[in-house]
């Protein structure tokens, strides 16, 4: 395999956000990479690389389950790259809901930024559910502004049905595209 130099482009969503470079010449998989590629979830949209640019940003989570204490485990780690409106960029927080026919709607929500395009969070949230349950459920996080948005206090959505996703026992830290929402509340 050859070497490739990446460049990031200089372009930014968000007023004083400096974006990484990378200017060596780099053979090996970068280490966001190689979480990706050793990825256990399927069927969600992922970010490939901090190489690309989502529209909406991206959302850096851990996911895992801990089965003698039947609790799903959730970290919000920080969001990338929010896009702000006419050089305001957002308050933000992360509402998070766990979906399942077997039991009622399980909401949280992270503490507001304020201020930024690149929210660091680094909160964990535990929710109580059976591991037969598991797969019949669906994680949604909305990542929101306190202020309003593009008509709208919602900025994007992941979404991560269990169906989908194989083996939490082992923590998984990932990166996840914020998508245009689907729900909103």
């Amino acid at each position: 395999m050859g070497a490739q130099k990446f460049q990031y482009e200089s372009t930014s969503y968000c007023p004083n956000h400096k974006q990484p470079s990378i200017s060596s010449t780099d053979e090996k998989k970068s280490d966001t990479e190689e979480l990706f590629t050793k990825s256990k979830a399927q069927g969600v949209t992922r970010a490939p690389s901090m190489r690309t640019k989502p529209e909406l940003g991206q959302m850096e989570l851990t996911i895992s389950y801990s089965a003698p204490r039947q609790k799903l485990i959730v970290t919000v780690h920080r969001i990338t790259n929010l896009p702000s409106k006419e050089n305001d960029p957002p308050d933000a927080y992360v509402k998070i809901k766990l979906i399942s026919p077997v039991f009622q709607k399980l909401k949280s929500k992270t503490k507001v930024i304020v201020d930024s395009c690149d929210p660091v969070f680094e909160e964990t949230f535990e929710y109580l559910v059976s591991e037969s349950d598991l797969p019949n459920s669906k994680l949604v996080l909305t990542a929101k502004s306190k202020k309003v948005f593009f008509n709208s206090d919602i900025i994007g959505q992941v979404v991560i049905d269990f169906k989908k996703f194989h083996d939490v026992d082992e923590p998984v830290r990932e990166w996840f595209e914020l998508q245009h929402s689907e729900d909103s509340d």
